[in-house]
């Protein structure tokens, strides 16, 4: 995981799933995880699971997580950030390129979060 990280770009945005199907496939498997590793946590306070299950799950949601990260990066598709001004109308529209405030990393405000990366 610390290889695939010093790879990507910092963060310095809330990531929305999005990307290529190989990143969109594992950042499924994460909400997934998530919902396990919530469920977990339930278990492990009424004494029903250990609790190197739930750390497991959480170290297996930050996996997926930069593996989706990686995935995108590895054919040069850009994270897709949350912009709190965004209109939930884009969010979809700002998957499939970026607008509206919604974009790839990288992109700037001038250009309209329009490229992802690569070709161009």
């Amino acid at each position: 995981m610390d290889a695939h990280t010093a790879g990507l770009p910092p963060l310095t945005a809330f990531i929305l799933p999005g990307g290529t199907p190989a990143a969109a496939a594992l950042h499924t498997a994460r909400t997934v995880a998530r919902r396990a590793e919530r469920e977990a946590t339930n278990l492990v306070r009424a004494g029903g699971v250990r609790a190197d299950a739930y750390v497991f799950l959480n170290r297996l949601s930050d996996y997926l997580f930069t593996a989706a990260r990686a995935a995108n990066a590895a054919v040069s598709v850009g994270d897709c950030t949350w912009d709190k001004a965004a209109s939930p109308e884009t969010i979809d529209a700002a998957r499939a390129g970026g607008v509206g405030g919604v974009s790839p990393a990288g992109a700037t405000k001038a250009d309209g979060g329009a490229t992802k990366g690569g070709g161009g």
